[in-house]
C-alpha cells in the first residue's frame, strides 16, 4: 500500500484465493507439498485432497471460495492427447480446407 503510487485493488477471486492460502496454511504444508499461491493450490484442497481430512477452518474457507467444477453437459470436453474435442477437431478440419482452398487461388 504505502510503497504503490495508486492504491492496489484485488478482484473477489484474488481476495478469496489469498484467504484460501491463509486459512489452510497447515492443510497446504500437510496435503499439498507446500504449493501455497499456484495453480495446483485450489484443485489440490477441493478436488485431489478429501474434504473430511482438511481442517474444520480450511473446510469452511474451500466451501465458499472455491468454485465448484461444473460439467457443462453441452460440452463433452477434451477428447484427444491435444486438448481438442470433436468439435474443435472438426471446425480445424473445416478451417484447413478453406486455407487449402484459397491458397489453390
Amino acid at each position: 500500500p504505502a510503497e504503490h503510487e495508486t492504491p492496489t485493488a484485488l478482484s473477489s477471486e484474488c481476495t478469496d484465493f489469498v484467504a484460501v492460502n491463509h486459512a489452510c496454511a497447515e492443510d497446504i504444508v500437510r496435503f499439498c507439498d507446500e504449493a501455497f499461491f499456484t495453480d495446483d493450490t485450489a484443485p489440490c484442497l477441493s478436488q485431489w485432497t478429501d474434504q473430511e481430512s482438511l481442517s474444520p477452518k480450511c473446510a469452511s474457507v474451500v466451501a465458499w471460495a472455491i468454485p465448484k467444477a461444473e460439467a457443462d453437459e453441452g460440452d463433452p470436453g477434451p477428447t484427444d492427447e491435444l486438448g481438442m474435442s470433436e468439435k474443435d477437431y472438426q471446425e480445424k478440419k473445416e478451417w484447413q480446407a478453406k486455407r487449402r482452398k484459397e491458397r489453390q487461388y
